[in-house]
């Protein structure tokens, strides 16, 4: 009888901190967390523009999910691509971008995951550059416009 009492007692407990391990999250401090209630967003936690407040947090289990990104700043290295510029002059472009996630929400609901922003952020700035950089002659490129150039991919 004793020892089934204490099997009882073990699976209980066993269940309860399942359960207590499935009400609990953590969000680091380089991290920005986004609460989703059956898919939709409820609440952001540690997000960018507000106060810190990364540590333990409580969730629903079951009914809410938590989705993590990057709070810090981001950066995406493009592969070299092949330029004609206005004077048919063939350049060969390396390209980065910087970016932060300043509204955890509105990124989701944009792109759901970083692969997804990136693959976008991708095509924009291929696209920038190719119309930015074909427009102009290689020796503008190459020189002192170099700068005003970049702003203008920038924008």
């Amino acid at each position: 009888m004793n020892n089934n009492r204490l099997v009882g007692l073990g699976i209980l407990l066993a269940i309860i901190a399942f359960i207590a391990s499935q009400c609990f999250y953590t969000v680091r401090e380089d991290k920005q967390a986004l609460v989703l209630r059956f898919g939709e967003p409820v609440r952001d936690e540690n997000a960018f523009n507000k106060e810190e407040d990364a540590g333990l947090k409580f969730k629903w289990p079951v009914i809410e999910n938590v989705r993590f990104y990057d709070r810090k700043n981001l950066v995406l290295d493009l592969l070299p691509q092949p330029i004609l510029a206005s004077d048919q002059e063939r350049l060969v472009v390396d390209a980065f971008i910087r970016y932060r996630i300043t509204d955890v929400q509105q990124f989701y609901e944009a792109f759901n995951t970083r692969a997804a922003a990136e693959i976008q952020m991708k095509n924009i700035l291929d696209s920038l550059i190719r119309d930015t950089l074909g427009s102009v002659e290689s020796p503008e490129i190459i020189s002192g416009q170099r700068a005003d150039l970049m702003n203008a991919i920038e924008a």
